[in-house]
């Protein structure tokens, strides 16, 4: 396989046609800031800290008693609603900044569907409901750059998976990694090894593929601790998946996993890696656990998060800010708000005019999730499924790791008042978690942090920028993936009509269809097994006795005539969007396919060869 310092330049795509990529953007109104001009960049840095809202860098920078590197970036807000709500979910916003197109809820850079839609988009036209869009990390692979995914969550996880997959739902975990595997990323970065692993081998995946080992077989160099992310030396391709799903918080990592690397770690590797290519990299980085904390309304857990995120800046910054350089551009933001955070609660009602920077949050050692463990149980008698906990073991646990309640006179944490103990025991009695019984019964009251809801929010989130003073204002989320374009010299909607064309189009008149590898096994394990088989679905074009084959998700060519069979490497992966099918939208199976590899499917078939 070649390295990021050997890689073959593809075609600068050609624009066939605008399609309706971008139609539905904005018919709310145009931002004071948009995409226009913008010059061209060798390097692309995009970074989402995943529901950080307006008020967590504030927090975070009186927590730390610092500014945050991102402070001097500061640039605008960008806005943040979906097709489907005024309040969007992860997918559906990195779609929007992934392709520059508006979609629906849990659409993973897929088009929308016409079935639920705000008043003031159009309706989407046929064609574009449910067919996979190409993205800006597309976009730069094809101009011969390298490119990078890390997150702290799963990499198949609904942020990065935006970039390099296109399925109709976020919870297609097992679709969406095999699309990353076969995408030809240079670095991936994060968790999420359940989903590359059959189950047979502890893993999740129910179509028996190991595609960790697809990973080695393709020359990727593997890793799964710290230790082996720093001895890396560049040039290389690798993979560094370091938990079965996500990656330990920030906060209690020391503790718990202390051989997992930093978000900051994983960035710093990954840019030194990337920037080995001659002719540039795209790298998204989110830091994903911002958004989980912010729905446990955690603020130890979100606020070392931020912070957590905001080394990994100052680590991009180090780069870009390095000697010789002004090639770089970096654009930070969340994909939305979460927990409605504030600074300042109603536990600050009478005294939020005489709070110390130095307060309670900053003494938090461990998140309320990680806190709870350390408190020992045992099991209740009369229910099996519960556990009984003792108020002196909750207050030895709280003195030890939330020491927020004063000190006595020789300087030594207080324990906490025994009617806060006592709150935590009737909350769990009453069927909460213990977690949930501390966040409800300690956080929410002895610090300054305020929260209105477990979910999203619609409000609009921070714009940071580097390398472009022009980019200022407020922005649509649309708009940053064109931003992001611009700066690769990339055409969005050309792109996807080179990348995904429909295979009743491009086969019209040839013998093709939708074929399975294997049987589908009576599994009362799978709730759906068309989904969960569709990974095994491969697109068979023959003429004669030549025949052609596409794995679907994968970037795989399989040519045979008489028996031999020779496999190439398509450019870009083969997509099934069965959705289209069950809305009627098609009379065969809606298969996507690049222009290219439809050509040379094309020659092979009437002259016998494959091309290259």
């Amino acid at each position: 396989m070649s390295r990021p310092c050997e890689r073959r330049k593809g075609p600068i795509v050609r624009k066939r046609i605008s399609l309706v990529v971008g139609l539905l953007v904005a018919c709310a109104g145009a931002g004071a800031g948009e995409p226009g001009a913008l010059r061209e960049f060798k390097n692309v840095i995009v970074m989402v800290p995943d529901g950080c809202a307006h008020p967590l860098p504030a927090i975070a920078r009186w927590c730390r008693g610092e500014a945050n590197a991102l402070d001097a970036l500061a640039r605008g807000s960008v806005r943040t609603f979906m097709f489907s709500s005024i309040i969007t979910d992860s997918a559906a916003a990195a779609t929007a900044f992934a392709t520059g197109q508006k979609t629906s809820n849990g659409f993973v850079s897929v088009g929308p569907q016409r079935a639920s839609r705000l008043r003031v988009f159009e309706a989407p036209p046929d064609e574009l409901q449910f067919r996979p869009l190409a993205t800006v990390l597309e976009g730069a692979k094809r101009r011969g750059k390298a490119v990078g995914l890390v997150a702290t969550s799963s990499v198949a996880h609904a942020t990065p998976a935006a970039f390099a997959s296109h399925v109709h739902s976020r919870g297609l975990l097992n679709d969406i990694m095999e699309q990353l595997v076969y995408q030809d990323l240079d670095v991936v970065f994060g968790g999420g090894r359940s989903y590359l692993l059959p189950r047979e081998r502890g893993g999740a995946r129910t179509d028996g593929e190991d595609l960790r080992q697809a990973l080695r077989d393709r020359g990727y160099a593997w890793v799964e601790n710290r230790e082996e992310l720093a001895a890396l030396s560049p040039p290389c391709r690798a993979w560094g998946i370091f938990a079965s799903d996500g990656l330990q918080p920030a906060l209690d990592r020391p503790t718990t996993a202390p051989r997992q690397p930093t978000l900051a770690e994983m960035t710093a590797k990954a840019i030194e890696i990337l920037s080995c290519d001659p002719d540039g990299f795209f790298l998204m980085v989110e830091g994903s656990q911002v958004d989980w904390a912010c729905h446990a309304n955690d603020p130890a857990w979100a606020v070392n998060e931020f912070i957590a995120f905001d080394r990994a800046v100052k680590a991009a910054l180090e780069f870009a800010e390095g000697p010789g350089r002004g090639d770089t551009l970096i654009l930070a933001f969340p994909d939305h708000g979460t927990g409605g955070v504030s600074f300042g609660s109603s536990a600050t009602d009478g005294s939020y005019t005489s709070l110390a920077h130095d307060g309670p949050l900053a003494r938090m050692k461990i998140t309320a999730a990680g806190l709870a463990r350390t408190i020992p149980s045992s099991r209740d008698p009369r229910d099996a499924g519960k556990r009984i906990y003792r108020a002196e073991d909750i207050a030895d646990a709280l003195v030890a790791w939330w020491p927020i309640f004063g000190t006595d006179g020789q300087g030594k944490p207080s324990p906490p008042p025994a009617a806060a103990v006592k709150e935590v025991l009737s909350l769990h009695a009453a069927g909460r978690s213990l977690e949930s019984a501390l966040l409800a019964a300690i956080a929410r009251k002895y610090t300054y942090v305020g929260w209105t809801t477990t979910g999203h929010t619609g409000d609009d989130v921070p714009l940071w920028v580097f390398g472009a003073e022009s980019i200022r204002g407020l922005y649509d989320n649309t708009d940053l993936a064109r931003l992001a374009a611009e700066a690769l010299g990339v055409s969005l909607p050309a792109l996807t009509d080179e990348l995904f064309a429909d295979a009743a189009d491009v086969f019209a008149g040839a013998e093709w269809n939708l074929a399975w590898d294997i049987d589908i096994p009576d599994d009362p394990a799978t709730k759906d097994k068309d989904e969960a088989f569709r990974d095994n679905a491969v697109l068979v074009v023959a003429r004669g006795d030549r025949r052609c084959r596409l794995p679907v998700n994968k970037n795989v060519m399989q040519f045979s005539a008489g028996g031999a069979i020779e496999e190439h490497a398509a450019p870009g992966v083969t997509v099934y969007a069965p959705e289209r099918e069950k809305a009627k939208l098609c009379a065969k199976p809606a298969v996507y396919l690049s222009r290219e590899a439809a050509g040379r499917i094309a020659q092979f078939l009437q002259q016998g060869s494959a091309g290259s």
